[in-house]
């Protein structure tokens, strides 16, 4: 389904589908916010995310609005992984990374790839041990291919 927007700050029309990006930021929706992405759901409610104000809006079309799409009751926001050291010794790599507190080591799950792309290249490693260092703090180990490697952590 593709929607038209007019951007009044200069004019134009924007066509978006929901499988689209916007390639222009949008001032006129909430001036002065300023927003870099927008979606539309089945009935024609509009999602935007706000970069100015961090935080996403919702507008509904005008007139007797009798159908909405059901939200889920929160918004859970996880703060990213962060690799603090990567080693590679002999034929071992080991990747010390953070976590959230209350995460237990099969939490996580090693991921590598020969190469950097596609995401779906990514797979398990066999053998990976992750082990709990601290309460947040994870060291991921694996053996080497001896080849290039890409790794990644993903939360279960």
């Amino acid at each position: 389904m593709a929607f038209a927007l007019l951007n009044t700050a200069d004019g134009s029309v924007v066509t978006v589908t929901n499988d689209s990006a916007i390639t222009q930021t949008l001032t006129n929706l909430d001036y002065p916010n300023q927003y870099t992405c927008a979606a539309w759901d089945n009935v024609g409610n509009l999602y935007g995310a706000s970069t100015t104000a961090n935080y996403w809006r919702v507008w509904s079309p005008p007139g007797t609005n009798q159908a909405t799409t059901l939200a889920v009751e929160t918004v859970n926001i996880v703060a990213p992984l962060v690799i603090s050291k990567i080693a590679v010794g002999g034929a071992t790599v080991t990747i010390n990374f953070a976590g959230s507190v209350s995460d237990t080591a099969t939490s996580f799950t090693l991921l590598g790839s020969a190469t950097v792309t596609p995401a779906g290249a990514y797979a398990p490693v066999s053998g990976a041990i992750i082990t709990q260092l601290s309460p947040g703090a994870f060291q991921a180990t694996a053996a080497t291919s001896g080849s290039a490697g890409f790794y990644r952590i993903k939360h279960n």
